[in-house]
């Protein structure tokens, strides 16, 4: 149990304690999707309960690779993992929908992720200039995994910048952008990069002429000179990066090989190899099939395809499902909140960052790690919120209608 489960199992209390007190949602927007798609997770868990003995060395081209040091794949035990993620995913995400109608608490969450980009570049600092390791990971896992939370964080708080009538406010939060916008060029990340510019751009073209003043404009114009600074300071790292150590169109093609076995293993089982169990079947036999030279274990670096190695195309069609509605709901709340500034700015930050997440996803393993997988919910959350808000305040002026006539 980790401490969002703590904090959230906290919620939970209160919330059920002051039930009658607040707006109840027994069902949020985004939920049946979900829970199809957990079905289809326990299903696969549930056809896949298996033990079976770990595979001897591969020999490749290059060398020799060893499995991990079990007597057994435990194929039974490694869904539970991923399964229980989700069932907390999906209690976090039932009680911050039911709080975040009120605004107050919404801004409650952004100063919380206002003290993690505090405290994840101090972090980052450390380990580069005492510690002196090249791409920076902080306590993340991974260089990609924490470049992907970064650029998340910067697009979250981008749009502040603009919303913000003062100088002070609006200086912090280009100070926070700036910080997430540093720790990603730590990180040496070509997909962070690209994912923070994406985010960035969508929440310019959403708000811009929303929030066209005099201090936007210096904002940004001494934001682009320094970030053409930084980037000219870090050009060496980064254009080595970019376009030295890796040719990027052999590279793409080398990763579609990884695809190559999800498709197999989705030919195979109709609901998958069960979720978390892509790196098992990779060893046992599916590397071998696309590739006698392939390293096995390795899991696609695309979050859609290991969706359909894992839970087979009924697994993938319930992924789609999701995030279809989740976007049809953003947009649709971009162009309700049109007249409240606030509303607009985060559902604006809010759907561009999990844009900046997908686009991620289709380059790394996403949010199956943890922390890009909360702060996933976090967002979710969000903005079925806002748009559950929006639904009462649409009933309430349609009985006062009612009740006028």
């Amino acid at each position: 149990m980790s401490l969002i489960d703590i904090c959230a199992l906290i919620l939970a209390g209160d919330l059920l304690l002051n039930w009658s007190e607040r707006k109840k949602i027994i069902l949020p927007a985004l939920c049946c999707p979900y829970l199809v798609y957990l079905g289809i997770a326990l299903l696969s868990w549930a056809l896949n309960s298996q033990n079976i003995v770990t595979p001897d060395p591969v020999t490749t081209n290059k060398y020799t690779i060893y499995p991990p040091p079990y007597k057994y794949f435990e194929l039974w035990l490694y869904p539970l993992f991923e399964i229980s993620k989700i069932l907390r995913g999906i209690l976090l995400f039932w009680i911050l929908v039911n709080y975040l109608q009120d605004s107050e608490y919404i801004k409650i969450i952004y100063w919380g992720l206002a003290l993690t980009v505090l405290y994840l570049t101090m972090l980052a600092l450390r380990d580069r200039y005492i510690f002196g390791f090249h791409r920076i990971k902080t306590n993340l896992g991974h260089a990609n995994s924490f470049s992907t939370y970064m650029a998340m964080l910067a697009t979250m708080f981008f749009p502040l910048i603009l919303y913000s009538k003062s100088w002070i406010k609006s200086g912090f939060y280009s100070f926070l952008v700036a910080c997430s916008g540093l720790c990603v060029i730590l990180t040496v990340s070509r997909g962070g990069l690209v994912a923070m510019g994406l985010g960035v751009f969508v929440c310019l073209g959403i708000l811009f002429f929303k929030t066209l003043r005099p201090k936007n404009i210096i904002l940004l114009s001494l934001g682009f000179v320094l970030s053409c600074g930084v980037m000219y300071k870090s050009a060496d790292t980064l254009m080595s990066r970019f376009f030295g150590k890796q040719d990027a169109s052999k590279d793409m093609a080398y990763r579609g090989k990884y695809n190559k076995k999800a498709k197999l293993m989705a030919a195979e089982n109709i609901v998958g190899v069960g979720i978390g169990n892509f790196s098992a079947w990779s060893w046992l036999k599916y590397a071998s099939q696309v590739d006698d030279d392939l390293p096995p274990g390795t899991p696609p670096h695309n979050l859609w395809f290991i969706n359909l190695g894992e839970l087979g195309y009924p697994g993938l069609i319930a992924f789609i499902c999701i995030w279809l509605r989740f976007f049809t709901i953003a947009v649709k709340n971009i162009l309700k909140t049109y007249k409240d500034p606030f509303l607009l700015t985060i559902s604006a930050s809010c759907l561009a960052a999990c844009l900046a997440l997908h686009f991620q996803s289709m380059l790394q393993l996403g949010y199956r790690q943890s922390p890009q997988y909360f702060l996933m919910i976090i967002i979710s959350a969000i903005v079925i919120a806002i748009h559950h808000k929006i639904k009462h305040k649409e009933l309430e002026t349609n009985t006062l209608e009612l009740n006028s006539h």
